[in-house]
């Protein structure tokens, strides 16, 4: 069998296991949220969930396919573990800006280029400072995938802008609702 064919064997395996792994495949149900107190009148969207590998470690991810699952992001969440995150699909490549508006906890950002069937990670942001809202955190060029990790998760993994991601395939090919136009802005509550 040529390395080609092999390369292509492990990935689909591995591709097959993340999908398996415990109830973690895409579309298998939400996880359960991340410790936050999540108030009444901006109400947690629920997110399905997904195992990734980020830089050889494995990853449960909340899936923000859409505008209000992005718009919400991990608001309010007062702690992530190291094995937790939040991956941001767009419906086409953009340029991707971030603020860490009602954000109480620091962040490491992951933006993700594809390569042909992969995911690179492009650019990284570490340590997004909570609350901050302005400047926001930029991609260097168009991506339709950001990744949110724990703040120093990239420092502890050794992660670095060129490794692989490795998501389910389904999550390649999903088709993410598209912005709509402004529709309001997101409450800003300044309480840390």
């Amino acid at each position: 069998m040529s390395y080609g064919a092999r390369l292509l064997c492990a990935l689909l395996a591995l591709g097959l296991a993340a999908c398996s792994g415990g109830g973690a495949g895409a579309g298998a149900g939400p996880a359960a949220p991340p410790p936050g107190d999540y108030p009444a009148d901006l109400p947690r969207p629920t997110y399905p969930s997904a195992l990734i590998e980020v830089s050889g470690q494995k990853v449960l991810v909340e899936i923000a396919d859409t505008e209000e699952r992005r718009r919400y992001g991990l608001m309010f969440v007062s702690e992530l573990g190291d094995d937790r995150g939040m991956l941001f699909v767009y419906p086409r490549a953009r340029p991707l800006g971030f603020w860490m508006r009602n954000t109480r906890i620091p962040l490491d950002i992951a933006f993700l280029g594809e390569l042909g069937q992969e995911l690179r990670i492009v650019n990284i942001h570490a340590g997004m400072e909570p609350f901050r809202e302005s400047p926001s955190y930029k991609s260097l060029w168009s991506c339709r995938f950001a990744l949110e990790l724990a703040g120093g998760w990239f420092a502890r993994h050794g992660g670095a802008a060129g490794d692989r991601v490795i998501v389910p395939e389904e999550i390649l090919k999903l088709a993410a609702e598209a912005d709509r136009a402004f529709s309001g802005n997101i409450p800003r509550r300044l309480n840390p």
